[in-house]
């Protein structure tokens, strides 16, 4: 047994954002290399190789999970951010020494206290992760950080979208959740205007396995942007 307690927990209602994904099982966190992590590297290892060969030499991991998807790359420096404190350690000893510089951000309950102290990375990659932001709002906060304040060379993104309008869940409901659930499905031209300094280079449809919500069709895509410099 891991040392790490990241089992499933039958808890009332949580109050925050962290201690509503303590709560979610490790699998679900993607803290073990299970075959949906296995594919969101084949993923992202397609995205990137049809832009160029270009050297991602630091990387900033948006909801790293155990951080397999930047160490597949292998940059020299990578920047975790992540909303769960205790994933720290975790992240340390699974991808240390492969990765010589690791750094490990705290992402705040209130998005719009992100702090710029990582600018101008080679890439930054969101890989399923999005789409489990508690809400429109929150997701818009991000992508400004994103696109005004971290200013990333590339971003590369798997996301559930929206077929058709954009949706969110409803606030109560998405913490009463017991287990991890989608805050949000963006509608994808309304999410790519979020980045004004960024041009799409790159986008694929892959297959949606997951079932419909609230009469949404979903779509499941791989992208990446580039900034306009």
């Amino acid at each position: 047994m891991s040392k790490y307690n990241f089992s499933f927990k039958e808890e009332s209602p949580v109050k925050s954002l962290t201690s509503r994904w303590e709560k979610v099982s490790s699998d679900h966190r993607h803290l073990t290399r299970r075959d949906a992590v296995v594919k969101n590297e084949q993923i992202i290892k397609e995205a990137l190789e049809c832009i160029g060969p270009i050297n991602y030499s630091t990387i900033v991991d948006w909801g790293p999970g155990g951080g397999f998807i930047s160490k597949s790359i292998l940059p020299e420096t990578v920047h975790y951010y992540d909303i769960v404190a205790s994933h720290e350690p975790l992240l340390r000893e699974l991808n240390s020494p492969t990765i010589s510089d690791i750094n490990f951000h705290l992402v705040p309950e209130d998005v719009s206290q992100l702090e710029g102290k990582v600018t101008n990375p080679d890439l930054l990659i969101a890989y399923s992760v999005i789409y489990h932001m508690p809400g429109l709002e929150y997701v818009n906060k991000v992508a400004h950080f994103w696109n005004t304040i971290m200013c990333p060379k590339t971003i590369a993104i798997r996301n559930m979208f929206s077929a058709g309008k954009s949706w969110e869940r409803e606030s109560d409901e998405y913490y009463r959740s017991s287990n991890y659930i989608r805050g949000n499905l963006y509608n994808l031209q309304d999410f790519l205007s979020l980045f004004t300094n960024y041009e799409l280079v790159y986008k694929k449809d892959l297959p949606v396995r997951a079932q419909n919500i609230s009469n949404i069709s979903q779509r499941d895509i791989s992208l990446v942007l580039t900034r306009n410099d």
